[in-house]
């Protein structure tokens, strides 16, 4: 892992290459279920402020999550570029 690189991603990047799965095709649909799950939560109101609560402390991580993907997403666009030259 370089110096300053997510340790997350770092994680990710390597696991994918031990299990032979192609990252962008792993970030694309993992981005899908996110955006679905997010689509299922955002289906009418909760019935109470609790559960509003819960439902909105969901879509915040699932949100943090999807712009996680999207940063990978560009780092592998950039990655594929430089490998192509």
């Amino acid at each position: 892992m370089r110096r300053g690189e997510n340790s997350a991603w770092g994680k990710t990047k390597a696991l994918a290459a031990r299990l032979g799965i192609d990252p962008v095709g792993f970030v694309a649909r993992q981005r899908e279920v996110l955006l679905r799950r997010m689509r299922e939560l955002g289906d009418g109101a909760p019935p109470d402020p609790l559960a509003a609560l819960v439902r909105d402390h969901a879509l915040a991580h699932l949100d943090a999550d999807l712009r996680w993907l999207d940063a990978a997403a560009g780092r592998l666009a950039v990655r594929s570029e430089g490998d192509a030259r």
